[in-house]
């Protein structure tokens, strides 16, 4: 594929399709999703946090939106922030591994007419020979959240994971968090843009306050099937599971139930008894549930809507059908 798109081609891919490069370099579990992610990444004007669960790949698009930064607009200068430095210097090195590779050589040739040649480059830094700029600043700058960045200046503040478990148990840890986070905002040049990327650990963490969210919880991308989800599930607490993969918050004694088994023969829930908990408006919401018992069991479905119920009821009768 590589050896027959011509420049224009490859522009054309990088603007509409950039998870196929994503694909070509070895991540071949990408979608169009994933696609969808890493375009606003490269090509929104406008801050933006993106929330997705554990194991959604957006540490992986994140990688390869840095790499196509690098090429396509070299000579503005990139700070990625990750919770440690250990977290940063896996990012920086697969983002070196991107651009390592053949097809990546081989678009840098076909767009600029040069050989790509990575240099400054470090656990913490990348520079290429695509840079003209007379900035001192590498075009890359990696660092732990807790690193001073005072003085420093970027284009593009990109943040990764600065909010994990250790947020979620600790106050102090969150108020550090949300200091360093209010501190990027004034390192970045007039007209540069902060790019978030995470996971919600407690109602009062750092991503409480970011900007601009699009939100993927594990059933609305698809990405983890149903008996995996419930393989996870087990392994968890269930105020736990939802904050990473239901991206919500709930106290443990919050929990309807106490670990839900769930099931796909739809047929044991058949003759059983429906309810519907109408809303007519205000603040409250419509529910609707039907549960049947199994001597000291029960199998329960239950939908809820901020709607008034007369706005539910087609959705409620295809649900009893």
């Amino acid at each position: 594929m590589a050896k027959n798109l011509s420049k224009i081609d490859y522009l054309d891919l990088i603007t509409d399709e950039p998870y196929i490069l994503g694909k070509l370099v070895g991540f071949e579990d990408l979608t169009e999703l994933h696609n969808s992610w890493i375009k606003k990444m490269l090509f929104s004007a406008d801050d933006f946090t993106l929330l997705a669960h554990r194991g959604s790949y957006k540490t992986t698009c994140l990688t390869i939106a840095l790499a196509l930064m690098v090429i396509l607009e070299p000579n503005k200068n990139i700070i990625f922030l990750r919770k440690t430095d250990v977290d940063v210097k896996e990012v920086i090195t697969q983002v070196q591994k991107i651009l390592s590779t053949e097809l990546m050589r081989y678009i840098v040739r076909e767009i600029y007419g040069i050989e790509l040649q990575l240099t400054n480059v470090s656990a913490f830094t990348l520079n290429t020979n695509l840079k003209t700029s007379t900035k001192g600043a590498a075009q890359i700058v990696g660092m732990g959240i807790k690193t001073s960045i005072t003085g420093k200046h970027a284009d593009i503040v990109i943040t990764d994971d600065i909010v994990n478990v250790k947020d979620r148990a600790s106050r102090p840890e969150r108020e550090t968090t949300k200091l360093a986070y209010m501190e990027l905002q004034n390192i970045r040049n007039r007209g540069g843009r902060i790019i978030n990327t995470g996971t919600p650990w407690h109602k009062e963490d750092t991503i409480s306050f970011m900007p601009n969210v699009s939100r993927y919880d594990c059933y609305s991308t698809g990405l983890i099937d149903r008996d995996k989800l419930e393989e996870i599930r087990k392994t968890m607490t269930p105020s736990l599971f939802a904050a990473n993969y239901e991206l919500k918050h709930i106290a443990a004694d919050e929990c309807l139930f106490d670990n839900p088994k769930f099931i796909k023969d739809i047929s044991r829930i058949y003759n059983g008894i429906a309810h519907i908990d109408a809303s007519y408006g205000g603040g409250d919401g419509t529910a609707f549930s039907i549960v049947k018992q199994y001597d000291d069991n029960y199998v329960a479905f239950g939908k809820r809507w901020d709607k008034h119920v007369d706005d539910c009821i087609d959705e409620i009768m295809a649900y009893m059908n």
